[in-house]
């Protein structure tokens, strides 16, 4: 993996050429609306609901400047589709040739149209679906002809894909974006759950793995199908312009510390060896007092953010699958914050985009830096 701050390979392979089209879902903010383009999941969910609608159509409510609208969007929507996902989902292109500004009032139309979209969205919760759609961009990225709008449109594919499977882009692109970066821990993170080769150590400076670009394409396409991972989450969150008095604050499910205070008591806990069972904090988070195999404690060589005025989170999501475990952790803190800051006409504290997640005390992705958000 390419180290912080050192030069980039110039020209960028095809690697590093997705990375940086995936890379609009990286962020814990949304997207910029001049990002966003013709949405397939949200589109068809759309016309899902009006094929139900059950509104009566009469001669002066045709509704067809309605109709006509969604025939629009439909036929865009599909039109993004890649060679590979098509040919998986080949009742799409019926669905969009279906659509049309007089359809309202045709009730056998309407049903019949409905039955072809239940089909086509079957067919897009194929397990092999995420994978075709990751095909396309990888194909469209080769393409010297390919104009860079069509390959945002491809990357919002495999995120439409990921939704009909009750998953998100944005909850697999670090993981993604780290196995086409050829990043050891990512790679060997992917292998271990794929083909359960040995779970890797966690290195700090992230050393390449030496896969090929072929190799890591293959890697990247498979970990796109694997279902959402089980087991107990928890994330930490950051805030940036933030004080916490007492240092530290249970609301339910989420645990606020003082930043500085947290690391204060690690700091006086000393080395795993040096801390007597006297010393050792009773009720401090158990996946901050796991211990690596040299014997130190796994949060030394956690990134935690600098300065005087910050707060972490900790989020206890429990046992459960999620599509964006991190976004499902974010929502929820947030909504504190925000009902907390609402009697005071507003709130200094600053989310961070930086975050940990854990997996049954293992953090699966490696550190993420607490960076102030954009």
């Amino acid at each position: 993996m390419r180290a912080i701050n050192s030069p980039r390979p110039w020209p960028p392979d095809e690697c590093d050429e997705i990375c940086q089209y995936l890379s609009r879902y990286s962020s814990a903010h949304p997207r910029p609306s001049h990002t966003q383009l013709d949405d397939l999941h949200g589109i068809l969910e759309e016309l899902e609901a009006w094929l139900s609608d059950p509104r009566p159509y009469t001669r002066r409510t045709q509704r067809k400047d309605e109709w006509a609208s969604l025939t629009e969007d439909v036929q865009c929507a599909v039109a993004c589709v890649g060679p590979a996902l098509a040919a998986l989902a080949p009742t799409l292109s019926q669905v969009a040739a279906s659509v049309t500004a007089t359809l309202g009032p045709d009730t056998a139309g309407r049903a019949k149209l409905k039955l072809a979209l239940t089909q086509a969205r079957a067919e897009l919760q194929n397990p092999d679906a995420p994978g075709a759609a990751f095909e396309d961009i990888a194909h469209a990225v080769t393409s010297p002809t390919t104009r860079p709008e069509e390959i945002d449109a491809l990357v919002d594919v495999l995120d439409s894909t990921l939704r009909f499977a009750e998953r998100s882009l944005r909850g697999i692109v670090r993981k993604l974006t780290g196995i086409l970066g050829d990043d050891s821990f990512d790679v060997g993170f992917a292998r271990h759950h794929l083909d359960g080769d040995p779970l890797p150590d966690f290195r700090p400076d992230r050393p390449d793995a030496g896969l090929s670009m072929v190799d890591r394409l293959a890697l990247a396409r498979r970990w796109a199908n694997l279902p959402p991972l089980s087991g107990h989450h928890v994330v930490w969150l950051f805030y940036g312009n933030a004080t916490l008095s007492p240092w530290r604050l249970a609301v339910g499910p989420c645990e606020f510390f003082s930043g500085p205070a947290l690391l204060g008591v690690f700091a006086g806990m000393g080395k795993p060896s040096a801390t007597s069972a006297v010393s050792m904090p009773t009720d401090m988070p158990a996946e901050l007092m796991l211990t690596d195999p040299a014997g130190d404690f796994v949060r030394d060589k956690l990134y935690w953010p600098e300065g005087k005025e910050w707060v972490a989170v900790r989020v206890d999501l429990g046992k459960a699958r999620y599509p964006d475990v991190v976004r499902a952790a974010r929502d929820q803190v947030q909504a504190l914050v925000w009902l907390a800051g609402f009697a005071q006409g507003g709130t200094s504290w600053t989310p961070l985009t930086g975050h940990k997640h854990f997996i049954d005390g293992l953090e699966p992705a490696g550190p993420s830096v607490a960076r102030w958000a954009n």
